[in-house]
């Protein structure tokens, strides 16, 4: 479900769109920064979906482009402690990079994860990885009552999870889908300068080199975002 709708066509040199699925950007906002506007609406929708984060303790799992989104997202949102697991040491030396307090690679095991979420008292987590043990992780390091925001597209649809954890600690599990208005206000943050999604970008090809981009993309030892061009 979570693939529908789909509509194939997204590399083309040109795109059928009506008026109401536009929005007007500012002439010094560049095309490669727009672009990157239905990302951070993802990132936006899911912080809403968290509720207040004033003050709070978070942990992303999954140092990926969406997972440092959510994080940059979540610090404009008033969080005040930002933590960034993942198992590949590239990602976590960018998370740190963009602000991250503490980024703990998970590679050997989760035993760091959680003695920073015991000393942290995790409110909210934000699973971005889209893996089993992503999802054991978060319920595992969320503090009782907290809440959990799954992004990550689980690949398969199904998993084993420790659910009777989200019982007894009564943990919130929120769903994430896409975005709806938050992709005007991604934009707006884009044309002010209040979040700098073109940090996250390390890398850029022509459509011409595509499959070049992608396998770029693939590598996350040299890429965090690699974008197409026009050109």
């Amino acid at each position: 479900a979570s693939k529908t709708p789909h509509m194939q066509g997204g590399y083309s040199s040109y795109f059928d769109a009506i008026p109401a699925q536009c929005v007007k950007i500012p002439d010094h906002v560049s095309f490669k920064a727009a672009a990157l506007g239905e990302p951070l609406a993802v990132c936006l929708h899911a912080v809403n979906r968290a509720g207040d984060m004033a003050g709070k303790s978070v942990l992303i799992l999954g140092a990926g482009p969406i997972g440092l989104l959510t994080m940059l997202a979540a610090k404009r949102a008033g969080a005040s402690r930002l933590i960034v697991a993942d198992i590949a040491p590239a990602p976590l030396a960018f998370a740190r990079k963009l602000g991250a307090h503490e980024a703990i690679d998970v590679s050997g095991g989760t035993d760091g994860l959680m003695a920073s979420a015991k000393a942290n008292e995790i409110d909210v987590v934000f699973e971005a990885t889209g893996s089993a043990p992503g999802v054991r992780s978060a319920i595992h390091a969320v503090k009782r009552g907290g809440t959990i925001v799954q992004i990550g597209n689980i690949s398969g649809g199904e998993i084993p999870a420790p659910v009777n954890m989200i019982m007894s600690k009564e943990v919130d599990f929120r769903g994430t889908f896409r975005f709806g208005n938050e992709f005007f206000d991604a934009v707006s943050m884009i044309a002010d300068g209040s979040v700098d999604v073109l940090s996250i970008v390390t890398g850029e090809r022509p459509l011409a080199n595509a499959p070049d981009a992608l396998r770029l993309a693939f590598d996350r030892s040299q890429s965090m975002k690699v974008m197409i061009t026009g050109e």
